[in-house]
């Protein structure tokens, strides 16, 4: 039987989660399962990154367009959508589709629904993103399945309560063949905006890329780069990434006064040519679930330093394969780039581990057999058969 499988989201912008669910739908086609991506969106939007992204793959995607919040009625017409394609299984990826699936009891959605936990931020008491967490948690329960992306996330305090019984891990994956062909065309073709910035430096070149948001802790970077600037006058911070905190961020270099050492380089595809121009790649998050960016980095060799949150320290092995930080402590990561700067055997390395754990542990292949062993149980428990 040819596993259909329809995957809901309702995406922002191009980012992990986005990533995760390419890589997925990409290793289930070749796999031989059905999937389809339902791209939600309000009737404004013509298209959205993950549509443009999942053509350019030549993958199955389905927009649909329909009025915010909790639509009901739409989301009854997907069920129904899904029931006249003969889907399989649902898979919901984030909360606004937890919430529209998981309301239907199983007699009338009649198919398996189960949903991947990408990660929550820390949202702002009584704001919608807290109102929706909340509800998302009291609806995880009524899941035929609950997916974490790292174990870490089981000891996160948005979960700790719950007590799940229905719940696995699965971590996330990169499509190793095409990241290092990638890499290796990046890698011969450096990109022109950072090969401009760093032209005639000759101070250490720090990064970071994901998301300008304040989860991502970017404002302690800032800070303590500028310390960091006192040992190092040449260093330059590049920042890859675009998001509501760039004013913040921008008006923070300002008072800084660092400006001429910091380059805001906005979103871009080539994330490797940045990547391989790093001397150190740093991951200041405040919360994360199983970053993509650490993954991109272990592959490109990249030495890095990052917030021991979520699933970063099981990535790097408790920090032998990177310099793990504690959160929003600007000396402790002041500290970490001068230490990790100053030992070059050292960040070789851990750099050389890195690649390795990433290769043997974080594949997309591996990610798609497991996702396809849970379907299978799961449609077979909805049916009381095996598949």
């Amino acid at each position: 039987m040819t596993i259909k499988v329809l995957h809901l989201i309702d995406s922002g912008g191009l980012y992990g989660a986005e990533m995760v669910l390419l890589n997925l739908v990409e290793e289930q086609v070749k796999a031989g399962l059905s999937p389809l991506i339902l791209s939600a969106g309000t009737p404004d939007i013509d298209e959205k990154p993950l549509e443009r992204a999942a053509q350019e793959r030549n993958l199955p995607v389905c927009k649909w367009r329909m009025k915010a919040g909790f639509n009901l009625p739409e989301a009854l017409k997907i069920v129904r959508f899904a029931q006249r394609e003969g889907v399989h299984v649902i898979h919901s990826h984030g909360y606004k589709f937890n919430l529209l699936m998981g309301i239907w009891p199983k007699s009338i959605r009649k198919i398996p629904v189960i949903t991947t936990v990408h990660g929550y931020v820390v949202a702002p008491r009584y704001s919608k993103m807290w109102l929706y967490q909340k509800l998302d948690r009291l609806i995880l329960p009524r899941m035929d399945k609950v997916v974490f992306v790292s174990r870490a996330m089981l000891n996160q305090n948005f979960f700790k309560g719950l007590n799940l019984k229905n719940y696995v891990v699965v971590n996330n994956g990169l499509n190793f063949e095409a990241e290092l062909n990638k890499l290796s065309e990046q890698l011969n073709q450096p990109h022109e905006l950072i090969s401009k910035f760093i032209e005639n430096r000759k101070g250490p070149i720090i990064g970071a890329i994901g998301r300008l948001a304040k989860e991502k802790g970017y404002n302690f970077l800032l800070a303590a780069f500028k310390e960091f600037l006192g040992d190092y006058p040449d260093a330059l911070l590049v920042i890859v990434g675009e998001g509501p905190e760039r004013k913040n961020l921008e008006d923070a270099v300002d008072a800084l006064e660092i400006k001429k050492s910091v380059l805001l380089a906005g979103f871009q595809n080539q994330v490797y040519s940045f990547l391989k121009s790093f001397d150190l790649y740093v991951m200041p998050s405040l919360t994360e679930a199983m970053p993509m960016g650490i993954l991109e980095a272990m592959l490109a060799k990249s030495p890095i330093i990052a917030s021991s949150v979520g699933g970063i320290p099981e990535c790097l092995e408790g920090g032998k394969a990177g310099v793990l930080i504690p959160p929003a402590e600007v000396s402790a990561l002041t500290n970490a780039l001068r230490s990790l700067w100053e030992t070059a055997e050292k960040r070789q390395e851990m750099a050389e581990m890195a690649n390795e754990l990433v290769c043997s542990r974080y594949s997309s292949k591996s990610m798609s057999e497991n996702y396809h062993l849970l379907y299978r149980q799961i449609i077979g428990e909805m049916v009381g058969l095996t598949v």
